[in-house]
């Protein structure tokens, strides 16, 4: 009976360390898809300056384009820094500046132009929809939660879309200045998706590449043998 206890112990110890061993893996793995993930976006930003500095520059700082780029930065502060009540503040400030900023300049000229209003008419709309969206996120249900973020989300990322449209090809600017913006935009959506992209391209490689490790060494272990049957004397050892 003492043996068997014994070997219980031993075999339940051994299981208790393999889960160890497998937990600590798992948490470095975790640590290092997150280092790689905060680099990826801090690197991603950084682009993301340089291409809207170069921007700026080229448009002499038009006022459309430094509240396109307001608005852009306002929604990648929950991404770079996270959500704490300094970024939440900034977030629902940023976007209320630029309409009171863009109705305060043309209300007496061209508001009614096509140029603004493609501007202000759908900011106003997502300010006005973001209250009640906000309001009903205090209840505990994290379904009704969830769907309320998402909505909000997906009609920011449609104002900036118009916002980008109306910026990049209704203002009258050089081509530099254009291409600045589309790509400053590719980078945006990139650092908008990254923890997605990250997750989808670490499962294709955990996926694919043991595969394709295996097929390389199916056909090295081919070529071995071709290679033996070809020279069987120098394959075969001596005997000497």
């Amino acid at each position: 009976m003492e043996i068997k206890l014994l070997k219980n112990l031993t075999e339940y110890e051994s299981e208790k360390l393999v889960k160890f061993r497998s937990l600590v893996i798992f948490s470095k793995k975790l640590r290092m898809g997150k280092y790689a993930l905060f680099i990826t976006l801090w690197v991603l930003y950084f682009v993301s300056i340089l291409l809207m500095l170069g921007d700026l520059l080229l448009t002499e700082l038009n006022i459309y384009v430094l509240g396109f780029y307001a608005l852009t930065n306002a929604t990648l502060l929950y991404r770079l820094f996270g959500v704490c009540w300094c970024t939440v503040i900034f977030h629902g400030l940023i976007p209320l500046a630029v309409l009171i900023f863009m109705i305060v300049v043309h209300w007496f000229d061209d508001l009614k132009a096509f140029l603004v209003s493609s501007i202000v008419i759908p900011l106003a709309i997502q300010i006005v929809l973001a209250i009640p969206l906000v309001l009903l996120r205090c209840r505990r249900d994290c379904n009704l939660q969830a769907l309320l973020t998402g909505i909000h989300a997906h009609l920011g990322l449609m104002v900036i879309i118009i916002y980008f449209w109306t910026a990049c090809f209704l203002l009258r600017r050089n081509m530099a200045a254009a291409l600045l913006c589309m790509l400053y935009m590719l980078v945006y959506l990139a650092i908008i998706l990254t923890p997605h992209l990250y997750g989808v391209t670490r499962q294709l490689f955990e996926k694919y590449i043991p595969k394709f490790k295996r097929k390389v060494k199916s056909k090295n272990d081919k070529k071995k043998k071709k290679k033996t049957k070809l020279n069987p004397e120098q394959a075969a050892p001596s005997r000497n």
